[in-house]
């Protein structure tokens, strides 16, 4: 409502009119606050406040063009992110778009005082005084207005260019200071995770402040190089945002990490190609919590029990569940679900799981090094996909939980981090079908099961290994390792699966401690240049299914001990030893022993009895002419 105790302008629809914003602005009517809320959102006026005024939660919208503006001021204004208004915090100047006009205002709780900026054509940027109704006796006891002229005009003038000068010395003075204080915090504070929101992302909410906005909110607690592939309305970091902002069933004062634990499952769902999955039947449903997304996963671990060889899955089952009590996500179990692309850098926010398993899906990129924020891992299981690149010296990080690491015929290179030596939980490293070079870690701990076949590994079999008591399983077949067989195996008595040494260049003989693993079920000394005789205490080894010594340069004969193992054994394979000589034991013709096949021992395709029976080789105790592979027996 126009004050009656001053002489104030108002323009003819009870606005002010729209000038550029200069020095001289002065008021021209003073409103209600409730009525200028009405008129502005009918009209959708700029709405500018001084900073000292309370922020009012007006939607208006509308620039300044900031070389005009003196003062502090603040403004709500739109911003366009692919077609959605998302309405921003007020801010100061130099906030806002330049070249537009400015109607400015000053509210104090109460009420809202308009002022007019002075026109273009006044060229001395003076204020235009407005005429009086001289009928008008409230207004008599106004001062009149002195027209300024001449010198006087002049000084003015002068001294508003003055302040103007004034005023950006002090400006450009504190923009120095501000990059002087940058500069110094980037040094003083190197180790800042770059993932992290930076100072103009970071959610300022306080404890009773709301966001302006849920999509912007949303915006700032995504890290840099989240919002920077979101510059590809294609990519899955868009489509997950495009999801997660649609959905209206959203709370948007949910806690951070429920809205990023969304996100990073959508990003992850959109990145391998989650709407060809065998089983993708609740995920983003938006009537269903993400934590029930993943209810089936028994038929995957069908497949994979019966596929995995040397059987390092073991009794392992997936955990039940997929989030703890306070709905963090623990579990992603999806193997054989046919996910199909890269896994995400979003997936590494999930930093509450603990349990990982992709097997078998046409999965390939590489692991990142930001593997090592997922704190809580304690298994990570992959088989069967093009992985690509070096294991991040990052997953040592994970040296409290990490139990089981599980990269099975994959297609990663590079050695192995010595951090993973340090890692004193972990229990299973299988490393099987790699391209994994450079030698055995003297760092590796206590392990309960190590595979490292099928790599490029050279260098000799550390003795060290013999200390690892607990191991139930030892692989380290067709790499390019040398040397002699330690002793120290010997130790190893807590083996009660596999020790494969097969098919790398060592030397030397066979060392009689092997008798001691008497637990043991499968040994595979094949194609290593071993000489000497097959030690008589191979014998003692009464719980053995399977013994390959093919293709060595044993000699002397084959020793009578091991016909005690005929009804253990169902394959024996001494095949490519020219230097063995004398009779097969009669014992070994009667190998009996059924091998059923699981994922523990899968059968050999040469099941039975394997020599080598000519006048220059072994004597036939057996009829070695004779083809016996109905009863299991084979005789060559």
């Amino acid at each position: 409502m126009p004050q009656d105790n001053a002489a104030f302008r108002q323009s003819s629809d009870g606005r002010p009119s729209e000038y550029g914003f200069g020095p001289g602005a002065y008021p021209i009517e003073t409103v209600d606050v409730d009525d200028f809320e009405e008129r502005n959102e009918e009209a959708g006026h700029i709405v500018v406040f001084h900073a000292h005024a309370p922020a009012a939660p007006w939607d208006i919208t509308g620039s300044v063009d900031t070389s005009l503006i003196k003062g502090s001021v603040s403004l709500f204004h739109p911003h366009r992110q692919r077609g959605r208004a998302i309405q921003q915090r007020p801010r100061g100047p130099g906030a806002f778009p330049s070249g537009a006009d400015l109607e400015f205002f000053s509210a104090n709780g109460e009420s809202v005082e308009l002022f007019e900026t002075i026109p273009e054509d006044n060229p001395g940027g003076l204020a235009v005084a407005s005429p009086v109704d001289q009928t008008d006796t409230s207004r008599a006891d106004l001062p009149q207005a002195k027209e300024i002229v001449g010198s006087d005009a002049k000084q003015q003038k002068a001294g508003q260019q003055t302040k103007q000068t004034t005023t950006a010395l002090v400006l450009g003075a504190i923009f120095l200071l501000v990059v002087v204080l940058f500069a110094v915090f980037a040094v003083v504070a190197p180790g800042k995770d770059s993932d992290e929101p930076t100072p103009s992302q970071a959610p300022s909410l306080g404890p009773t402040e709301a966001p302006t906005s849920y999509e912007t909110y949303l915006m700032s607690l995504l890290p840099e190089h989240t919002i920077m592939a979101m510059e590809d309305p294609e990519s899955s970091q868009s489509k997950a945002f495009e999801w997660l902002i649609e959905d209206t069933n959203q709370n948007p004062f949910q806690e951070e990490s429920r809205l990023l634990q969304k996100y990073a499952l959508a990003c992850f769902y959109y990145s391998t190609g989650g709407e060809t999955w065998r089983n993708n039947e609740k995920w983003l449903n938006y009537s269903v919590d993400e934590c029930d997304w993943r209810d089936n996963i028994h038929f995957a671990m069908n497949d994979t029990l019966s596929f995995v060889y040397p059987g390092c899955l073991g009794s392992y089952r997936p955990p039940e569940g997929n989030c703890d009590e306070a709905g963090q996500y623990q579990n992603l179990w999806l193997d054989t679900n046919h996910l199909l692309g890269t896994i995400p850098e979003e997936f590494y926010k999930l930093t509450n799981l603990k349990a990982v398993s992709l097997g078998l899906n046409p999965l390939f990129g590489t692991i990142s090094s930001r593997i090592g924020q997922l704190t809580s891992l304690q298994s990570l299981l992959f088989f069967g996909q093009v992985i690509t690149g070096v294991i991040p010296s990052e997953i040592g990080l994970l040296t409290d939980l990490m139990r089981r690491l599980y990269f099975f015929d994959s297609d990663l290179s590079g050695t192995i981090p010595t951090e993973i030596g340090q890692m004193e939980s972990l229990e299973w490293l299988i490393l099987f079908g790699n391209r994994i070079s450079g030698s055995i870690s003297s760092e590796l701990g206590e392990l309960l099961r190590l595979s490292l076949g099928a790599n490029e590994l050279q260098g000799t079999l550390p003795k060290h290994m013999g200390g690892m008591t607990s191991t139930t399983m030892l692989e380290v077949r067709g790499n390019q390792l040398s040397g002699t067989l330690p002793s120290e195996f010997g130790l190893l008595t807590s083996i009660s699966m596999v020790l494969d040494v097969g098919d790398n260049p060592l030397s030397s003989t066979v060392p009689t401690e092997l008798g001691l693993l008497t637990g043991l079920y499968d040994l595979s000394l094949q194609n290593c240049g071993f000489t000497g005789p097959i030690p008589t205490e191979i014998g003692l080894l009464r719980t053995i299914g399977e013994i390959r010594l093919g293709q060595n340069s044993f000699s002397g004969t084959v020793p009578t001990e091991l016909a005690a193992l005929q009804h253990s054994l169902y394959a024996l394979n001494m095949q490519g030893n020219p230097r063995l000589s004398g009779t097969i034991p009669n014992g070994l013709c009667g190998i009996n022993a059924t091998c059923i096949p699981n994922a523990l021992n899968p059968c050999p395709v040469d099941i039975g009895l394997l020599f080598d029976c000519d006048d220059n080789s072994l004597l036939c105790g057996c009829d070695c002419c004779a083809s016996l592979q109905e009863n299991g027996t084979l005789g060559m």
